[in-house]
């Protein structure tokens, strides 16, 4: 009568790692596109709320501005998005600074790359009625970070 051995050989463990390698080997890439697509639509989200608040304060109107004064701004600089009162060139519109409404980090260092009319650092504005001061260039955007990307209008 023969006995039966039960379990697994050295060479049906080997074929089980060899395929769980290259499956961990596959799934990096993908897990990190999916971080960084995560990441860019984070910023994206943040952007379109920061032109949100710019809009509600243009037309709260705070500093009491007629015509085609700028009732609120946008300013990007260093990855940091502020939301003023007034014009986006003004000093005060800084952290910190008494023009100050909101800000957000659009990159939350993730090193995310965030453009706002081309440049890495730009200005848009509103007037009383919340119609953009600034040209539809100005109002571009782009955001990346390693192969995921996305663009638009700030409308």
């Amino acid at each position: 009568m023969k006995r039966r051995l039960s379990g697994v050989t050295l060479i049906e463990l080997m074929i089980v790692i060899v395929i769980m390698s290259i499956l961990a080997i596959l799934g990096v890439p993908l897990t990190s596109r999916w971080i960084y697509g995560a990441q860019v639509g984070e910023s994206e989200s943040l952007l379109a709320q920061g032109y949100a608040q710019m809009r509600a304060v243009a037309l709260r109107n705070p500093n009491g501005v007629a015509g085609s004064t700028d009732a609120a701004g946008m300013k990007l600089a260093d990855g940091v998005l502020y939301i003023c009162k007034g014009s986006p060139t003004n000093a005060n519109c800084s952290a910190g600074g008494s023009a100050l409404v909101w800000q957000a980090d659009l990159s939350r260092g993730a090193n995310v790359s965030v453009t706002l009319g081309g440049a890495a650092s730009g200005t848009i504005a509103l007037d009383n009625m919340g119609v953009p001061r600034s040209s539809a260039t100005a109002r571009r955007y782009s955001i990346s970070k390693g192969g995921e990307s996305s663009s638009g209008l700030l409308e």
